[in-house]
């Protein structure tokens, strides 16, 4: 999906168009600026959750706690370090193989 362009130039490019003909300074002169009413709503961030099943042999540190993981990292020796998004489809995606791969390897 390609980004959005920004307003400014989408105000230049209606002034740009009119009939063939290109207007000079129809980019500056079209744009106007108003002032919002809008009031700024903030939402609190929900909780974070685990992501893998109570019953997954995965050890899950979504509350992000990297300094534990490092521990593990030097203590163990075969780590996999797998980080994801709760929302992304590829991470969701993988999340069946990784926990094929922790229960497998889980009693070494």
């Amino acid at each position: 999906m390609r980004p959005c362009p920004p307003l400014s130039l989408l105000a230049g490019q209606r002034a740009l168009r009119r009939g063939s003909e290109v207007l000079p300074g129809a980019l500056s002169s079209d744009f106007r600026m108003e002032e919002s009413r809008a009031k700024d709503v903030i939402i609190p961030a929900k909780p974070p959750v685990s992501f893998f099943s109570s019953r997954s042999p995965v050890l899950d540190l979504f509350q992000g706690q990297l300094d534990y993981a490092e521990h593990i990292r030097r203590d163990s020796e075969v780590v996999l370090l797998f980080f994801y998004a709760p929302w992304c489809g590829q991470s969701i995606a993988a999340r069946a193989e990784i926990e094929q791969a922790a229960s497998r390897l889980s009693d070494q």
